[in-house]
């Protein structure tokens, strides 16, 4: 593929990443909204929210490198792209 096909490809995979950390920063909040209304009506203990909380831990923190990641990549592509003297 050409640079500026690549830096379009590149610039959606980050796009999607943005949005899939934007979903699981939303997941987290209504968990903890969640959690808290259950803990205060039924008086449970965070042990059982633990595992759960531990797993969200981990998707931001996976999401955030994959970002992180594509957007090197992006950048990449798109210096290479205008060197080439295409638009990207």
């Amino acid at each position: 593929f050409p640079s500026h096909d690549m830096s379009d490809i590149s610039a959606l995979a980050v796009n999607d990443m943005k949005r899939m950390n934007m979903a699981i920063s939303h997941l987290k909040r209504e968990f903890h909204r969640l959690k808290k209304r259950t803990q205060e009506q039924y008086n449970v203990k965070d042990l059982y929210f633990d595992e759960l909380d531990e797993f969200f831990g981990m998707y931001e923190f996976l999401a955030d490198n994959r970002l992180e990641a594509h957007q090197y990549i992006a950048e990449k592509y798109e210096k290479e792209a205008a060197a080439q003297g295409g638009e990207a």
